[in-house]
């Protein structure tokens, strides 16, 4: 499991969740998030299962820090355990037929504000991502 095979995935979850609160956007396709729970959930599963693994991080502080990758491999397993968390409530509600009582119903388990600040978090790890896997090469 790769942290850029995750921030595709976290990317991708992401536009699905700011196209809940867009009421331009046509529900039928582009949330249909049962389509896609299997595939995003076993990477999501892959990353925290990733996160266990490098949980060694020592909260001494004396101890020097954890190396980068360690850092952002565990701000990643948090992600995808939260993405997770909020998959599992959101299953079963895109079988609704009614496009307006899906969407209110998907509001209800994914406020904008929560998916304003997945927007940042995937921002920033991305950008660590990206400055890392330079060095990395």
């Amino acid at each position: 499991m790769e942290i850029a095979d995750f921030l595709l995935c976290a990317t991708d979850i992401y536009r699905h969740a700011c196209a809940i609160h867009d009421i331009e956007t046509p529900l039928d396709k582009p949330v249909d998030l049962n389509d896609r729970y299997a595939s995003w959930t076993a990477i999501l599963d892959a990353t925290t299962e990733r996160f266990k693994i490098s949980r060694g991080i020592s909260q001494d502080a004396n101890a020097p820090p954890p190396p980068p990758l360690d850092t952002l491999t565990a701000a990643c397993g948090k992600i995808a355990k939260d993405l997770k968390i909020r998959l599992d409530r959101l299953q079963g509600v895109g079988n609704e037929k009614d496009q307006e009582k899906m969407r209110a119903q998907m509001q209800e388990v994914w406020a904008v504000e929560d998916i304003n600040t997945l927007g940042i978090r995937l921002q920033t790890i991305t950008e660590q991502w990206s400055a890392l896997d330079s060095t990395l090469e």
